[in-house]
């Protein structure tokens, strides 16, 4: 099972853009808290959703 929260970003980045060239698909990295600590979560990027306003999107084509 892949890991989908993390309390670092650079690791965060890195998981997403692996993710991204994994699927060939469009990964949202969005920053949240919970229960007073900061972290980020890494799911695929819904075309349909606010993915594309209010997360990170990375790309197959982003460097690592």
């Amino acid at each position: 099972m892949r890991q989908t929260r993390f309390t670092d970003w650079k690791e965060a980045h890195i998981a997403a853009v692996e993710y991204a060239r994994e699927c060939n698909h469009d990964v949202a990295l969005r920053k949240t808290k919970e229960y007073g600590r900061t972290g980020y979560n890494v799911n695929l990027a819904s075309r349909n959703d606010s993915d594309y306003t209010l997360a990170e999107i990375v790309r197959p084509s982003d460097p690592l």
